[in-house]
């Protein structure tokens, strides 16, 4: 899988193009097969079993080679929170690298689950698929679903390390988001690559079987938590910061207002000035400790994040719920 990966990065242009280009081999293979094989005359496009199938493969051998890309960067980003110089290219490494055995396994099992769903939820409901066709658009499905399996193992191996390194940074500093933040990038691409994947298909095929929308469904959720859930050790720990920094501030403001009560009780007012510009001060502190982002993300990522979710969100609601009623 990473000589692949690495394969495709060398060559010259842009990754999505190369990805693209595959994706229409696999089409152009697919629509000459069953031209070859069967009474359906050159020329007619057949979306639904072999164009869409080989555009899905293409999408998600795209999403590994760009997950691989952002985590790189954000890792790079993150490197001054982390404090180990030794162990960066193990850490670097573990997050841009598919394990081939893992992969295998994940492939296996992704297309076991997608069968089940396919013979069991949704070809008995649909027209008989003329067998000629069928197989030739199994073969392209079953390597579109493949392709989802590795993309969903290799971003659960990569979220699990970020709670990993959010757990071993050495220097989380609250006041430098910059290096905190960096790997938010990784989990709203992680997340967004499967919502754009379910808003695709919704916009597509808008009438879908209940069995197909369960799945749409249960890839939101998994988007959603690979967003939120890597992000939590980090959380965490920058609430503990915040509790001890707020800690002291109410420490400092008790003894700034001890001494305004023994000034008062002994009728000194010649502090007066200094003491209230102390309180001021100590005031400011507190009220800047109070509005300290603890969760690592920026706001702009977040909001993207959260727009995207909406989307499919929407689009399920309508299509499944208000469509059905009127």
């Amino acid at each position: 899988m990473d000589r692949v990966l690495a394969f495709i990065d060398g060559l010259p242009g842009p990754a999505a193009a190369w990805w693209a280009g595959v994706g229409l081999i696999l089409a152009v293979l697919g629509h000459a097969t069953v031209w070859a094989s069967t009474e359906r005359p050159p020329g007619v496009v057949i979306y639904n079993n072999v164009v869409v199938p080989a555009l899905i493969f293409a999408w998600f051998a795209w999403l590994a080679h760009t997950l691989n890309k952002v985590a790189a960067a954000s890792f790079n980003e993150f490197r001054p929170a982390l404090g180990e110089p030794e162990a960066e290219d193990t850490y670097r490494r573990q997050l841009t690298s598919i394990n081939d055995r893992h992969a295998v396994l994940a492939a296996v099992a992704a297309v076991v689950i997608g069968s089940v769903a396919y013979y069991v939820g949704v070809r008995p409901l649909r027209e008989t698929t003329p067998a000629d066709l069928e197989r030739v658009s199994e073969p392209l499905w079953g390597l579109a679903t493949m392709a989802l399996g590795i993309v969903v193992l290799h971003t659960i191996t990569q979220l699990r390390l970020v709670s990993r390194l959010s757990g071993a940074a050495r220097n989380v500093d609250i006041f430098k988001p910059g290096p905190i933040n960096a790997f938010a990038r990784l989990t709203a691409v992680s997340a967004m690559g499967l919502i754009a994947f379910v808003v695709t298909f919704m916009v597509y095929s808008p009438t879908q079987p209940i069995a197909y929308v369960i799945q749409e469904c249960a890839l939101l959720v998994v988007a959603a938590a690979s967003f939120v859930l890597p992000l939590r050790v980090m959380h965490n720990r920058l609430v503990a910061e915040k509790m001890r920094l707020l800690s002291d501030s109410q420490d400092r403001l008790k003894l700034v207002l001890g001494r305004i009560h023994q000034a008062v009780d002994a009728d000194d007012l010649s502090r007066a000035e200094q003491l209230r510009q102390t309180l001021t001060a100590v005031l400011s502190e507190r009220d800047v400790l109070t509005r300290l982002h603890t969760w690592p993300w920026s706001a702009g990522t977040f909001r993207g994040f959260a727009s995207a979710l909406i989307l499919p969100i929407a689009l399920i609601l309508f299509t499944q719920v208000i469509d059905r009623v009127i």
